[in-house]
């Protein structure tokens, strides 16, 4: 059972990435460079960090604390954002889909195969981008893989907020 739900989760996702368009960026839209920092609660809970590569394109990377069972947890991620879904002029309500990896460290595992763990993440998320605020307010959910020390399929999902710098 769990093989068909991570099989079907891993398929609509990469069948999504590959017929989603990228799509011109309002002019108003975060500009190559921008940078911003801020919280994610959730699993994990800890410091998030955003830097747009582009008008459409960004990365992103937390350094977190994972209570199940108790990790220090770091993910990274590329992320494609498409801005003309919701119509919340002035402001933007991005959704955005990407690929990425994590690590985490299990401290309650320290001695054994399992204190290293590494896998891989399909985060799919939306992004509030007030014009008023420099904030991005966003919610995400990220299906994946865990490859390292054994394969089985992991959840994350979070709410966040980052001042733009």
């Amino acid at each position: 059972m769990r093989r068909a739900v991570l099989i079907a989760s891993m398929s609509v996702m990469v069948f999504g990435i590959g017929i989603a368009v990228p799509e011109q960026a309002p002019a108003q839209s975060p500009s190559e460079g921008d940078f911003s920092a801020g919280i994610v609660l959730g699993q994990p809970t800890g410091l998030s960090f955003k830097w747009w590569a582009g008008e459409t394109v960004a990365f992103d990377a937390v350094a977190a604390w994972s209570f199940f069972p108790g990790r220090l947890y770091f993910h990274t991620d590329y992320l494609q954002h498409f801005f003309n879904l919701f119509d919340v002029a002035p402001d933007q309500l991005p959704a955005y889909v990407g690929i990425g990896g994590k690590v985490a460290l299990d401290f309650a595992a320290v001695d054994s195969p399992d204190f290293v763990n590494l896998g891989g993440r399909i985060p799919v998320g939306i992004s509030f981008l007030s014009q008023e605020l420099p904030l991005d307010i966003f919610l995400e959910i990220a299906p994946g893989i865990r490859l390292v020390p054994d394969v089985q399929p992991v959840y994350g999902a979070g709410v966040g907020v980052r001042y733009r710098f």
